[in-house]
């Protein structure tokens, strides 16, 4: 089992064959969550953007797409994640991302630095996710919202039949089919058993949302996508 304090490493491992097994694995509907979660972006000034676990710059990139006068400050512990990242952002002639390896439990940010904070799939990688939420609350400027996407699981109870016909289903390919073909293409057998254990391991989305106002947010939005594969949170610094 990966130890998330080594996270960094183990996404150093696989940072060639990220961006392709994300749109294989998930039929390219990683894409539009993206664009979902970055159109939840309310505030008006938002022109500093801190991305957390910002990968291959994938949600820096849609940032951009939907507002090009952002100015982006992206963060991740793989340095190799963040050569990808340099390397995409160059291709595409995009100059307004500074990237930083850097980890979100301890940011050297001073404190109000940011209008918006996002982070997509990165918050249950946190090895204490109550810390990354204080540091995003500390580095997010009054007034300022902070955009999570992040991979969820409803509760059984609160399933209809066909919802539990489609989980069960999920669950199987999440389990066996993710995790064989993520260890055949990537040749890296621990981090495609660890997709599916960290979701099971991240808190329910109510659970998550009392998390963000104990930090002292206010959650403005829950929004459940693709029959809770995936979760948009959305919570402002008061």
């Amino acid at each position: 089992m990966i130890d998330k304090k080594d996270i960094g490493a183990t996404f150093d491992n696989i940072a060639p064959r990220y961006d392709f097994l994300n749109h294989f694995l998930s039929l390219n509907i990683d894409k539009s969550w993206r664009k979902k979660a970055v159109a939840c972006i309310s505030c008006v000034k938002q022109q500093k953007v801190l991305d957390i676990a910002t990968g291959t710059a994938d949600f820096a990139i849609e940032l951009l797409k939907q507002n090009p006068d952002r100015k982006i400050t992206g963060i991740d512990l793989s340095s190799n994640m963040l050569s990808m990242a340099m390397v995409k952002l160059k291709n595409l002639g995009i100059d307004s991302v500074d990237l930083e390896q850097m980890s979100a439990l301890k940011m050297s940010f001073v404190s109000e630095s940011f209008d918006c904070v996002t982070c997509a799939f990165g918050v249950r990688n946190f090895s204490d996710i109550n810390k990354g939420l204080s540091e995003i609350y500390r580095v997010l400027k009054h007034g300022g919202e902070c955009v999570v996407l992040e991979f969820s699981k409803p509760k059984k109870e609160k399933l209809s039949f066909f919802s539990r016909l489609f989980w069960f289903g999920y669950s199987f390919y999440l389990n066996h089919i993710l995790s064989f073909v993520g260890k055949i293409i990537s040749h890296n057998k621990e981090a495609y058993s660890y997709l599916p254990s960290s979701i099971k391991s991240f808190p329910y989305p109510d659970e998550f949302a009392k998390m963000l106002t104990n930090s002292g947010f206010y959650v403005k939005e829950i929004k459940p996508l693709t029959l809770s594969i995936v979760t948009i949170y959305v919570a402002k610094k008061q």
